[in-house]
């Protein structure tokens, strides 16, 4: 990751085409290792919708990696990430599905650089997963400026509670293989414009979606999950869930004692 051959990014230049293709297989125990570390998933005989993702983490590593991506990957934010299950992907089929990653939708943004990583799953010639994870390069790292906006008053949290240990980040970046510094230690994370270490979006993401994406047999579902705000290390947060009319859930996270949205999701089954 740390590199110094990198190519020189042009302002108004276009983004490197980057895409890694691979045969990937699931293994069930480090499938049983991310359970355990990210709850809430009740078929462990089926893929949660997140975790290709987290397995998949090496590929997208290759991006940010290479010489032609133009940023130092150490401090890249998780902005927002859009999920499709097209089947669900059972753990006991011992067939390799084909796996491509690509850098895509390159744009500029008030606090830096945007991109996109998709990742798409392919069995027997059909698609049966995909992603758009959109991350953020800080070129900018102030602090935004204070608002003279009234702050609500932060809601009464509800049972649906969890509290996060100081450690969480980095056992969490042995199991998912991101060992982005602003995840690991308060002193690592200060550098990038945050107080303390912040836990990975994936995980927040992945503790809102599996219990109320598990609460019918697995099938079809969509998501996008948009990170508002840092979810601090060690910390307590709390889970608002909401049922549609028409179907689904809209999934609120916030921090314990905050009035602040950190993860708003909208899961359509």
């Amino acid at each position: 990751m740390l590199r110094f051959d990198r190519l020189a990014f042009e302002e108004g230049g276009e983004a490197p085409h980057l895409c890694f293709e691979q045969a990937w297989m699931p293994e069930p125990n480090h499938l049983e290792a991310f359970l355990e570390i990210c709850p809430g998933w009740r078929f462990p005989k089926v893929l949660p919708p997140t975790y290709p993702q987290v397995a998949l983490a090496e590929l997208h590593s290759k991006i940010l990696a290479n010489r032609a991506f133009p940023f130092n990957p150490m401090g890249i934010v998780h902005v927002s990430n859009q999920i499709q299950v097209h089947r669900p992907i059972a753990i006991s089929n011992n067939q390799a599905l084909d796996v491509q990653v690509e850098l895509t939708n390159w744009q500029p943004h008030r606090r830096g650089r945007v991109f996109d990583i998709r990742t798409e799953l392919v069995h027997e010639g059909a698609k049966v997963w995909e992603s758009v994870a959109t991350a953020l390069v800080m070129q900018d790292k102030k602090s935004s400026t204070s608002s003279s906006k009234s702050v609500p008053t932060a809601l009464e949290p509800g049972d649906d509670r969890i509290h996060l240990s100081e450690d969480l980040g980095r056992r969490y970046a042995r199991v998912a293989g991101d060992y982005n510094p602003i995840h690991q230690r308060a002193w690592m994370a200060k550098p990038f414009g945050f107080k303390r270490a912040i836990i990975h979006g994936m995980w927040t993401l992945g503790w809102a979606l599996h219990e109320p994406a598990s609460r019918q047999e697995p099938g079809p579902l969509a998501c996008t999950g948009y990170f508002k705000r840092p979810v601090s290390l060690p910390g307590e947060i709390w889970r608002k869930i909401t049922t549609r009319e028409e179907g689904g859930f809209d999934i609120q996270v916030f921090n314990v004692g905050s009035p602040k949205v950190s993860l708003e999701l909208s899961l359509s089954v």
